[in-house]
C-alpha cells in the first residue's frame, strides 16, 4: 500500500469539513519503550492541536489489550536536553488518504459485539479502551459518541477487527467557553 495508517482521526460532524475548518496536529511527540524482560512496551504520546474548537478524535488500533493512563511527568523535556537533536523537516502535506477524513456515516447495529473494557482521562481526552467483533456496531459505537465514521474509515475498522484488535478510541471535548475565549 501507498500508506500504512496507525491511527485514524474521527470528528464529531458527518458533514464535510473545508480542510482549513478541520482540528489538525500542530505537534507531537512520541517515545516508545520496550522492556523485553516484561513483554512490554510503553508508548508516550504528547500531541497538540490547531483548532480545537469542536469534538474530534483519534481511533488507534492495538494487537493486545492495552493499559491507557495519562503520565504523571512528561519525559520529552530532560530526553531534549540528554539527547539533543534537529527537528524533521515537514512532510508534505497529507492528502486525506486513508486516515478518516470525509463524510458518513457507521453501518450496523450495537450491542454486545463492541464492549467497553476502560474509560479514562487522559490530558484534554477521554480515552475508551474498546473491543469490537463487528466493524459496524464499532462505527455505531465511534458515531453515537461524536467520532463519525467514514466509508474509508468503516474500511480500515473492518481489517483491524476481523485480525482481532483491541481500539483506544481518544475523544477531545472542548471546553463550553472555547467559542467565547479570546484568542491572542
Amino acid at each position: 500500500a501507498p500508506t500504512a495508517s496507525a491511527c485514524g482521526m474521527f470528528y464529531s460532524s458527518t458533514k464535510v469539513l473545508a480542510p482549513e475548518s478541520q482540528p489538525s496536529l500542530a505537534r507531537e511527540k512520541v517515545l516508545i519503550v520496550h522492556d523485553a524482560a516484561r513483554g512490554r512496551e510503553h508508548f508516550i504520546r504528547e500531541v497538540a492541536f490547531r483548532r480545537a474548537d469542536q469534538t474530534f478524535g483519534f481511533v488507534v488500533p492495538t494487537p493486545t489489550l492495552p493499559e491507557v493512563a495519562a503520565v504523571a511527568r512528561s519525559p520529552f523535556t530532560r530526553l531534549r536536553e540528554r539527547f539533543p537533536f534537529e527537528p524533521v523537516p515537514k512532510p508534505v502535506a497529507d492528502t486525506g488518504t486513508g486516515h478518516g477524513r470525509g463524510a458518513g456515516a457507521g453501518f450496523g447495529g450495537a450491542g454486545d459485539t463492541v464492549k467497553v473494557i476502560t474509560t479514562e482521562k487522559v490530558g484534554s481526552f477521554t480515552a475508551y479502551t474498546l473491543s469490537a467483533t463487528d466493524a459496524g456496531a464499532l462505527a455505531k459505537w465511534l458515531a453515537d459518541n461524536q467520532l463519525s465514521s467514514t466509508p474509508n474509515a468503516d474500511v480500515w475498522l473492518e481489517h483491524y477487527v476481523r485480525m482481532g484488535f483491541y481500539f483506544v478510541a481518544m475523544r477531545y471535548t472542548p471546553p463550553k467557553d472555547v467559542h467565547t475565549r479570546k484568542h491572542v
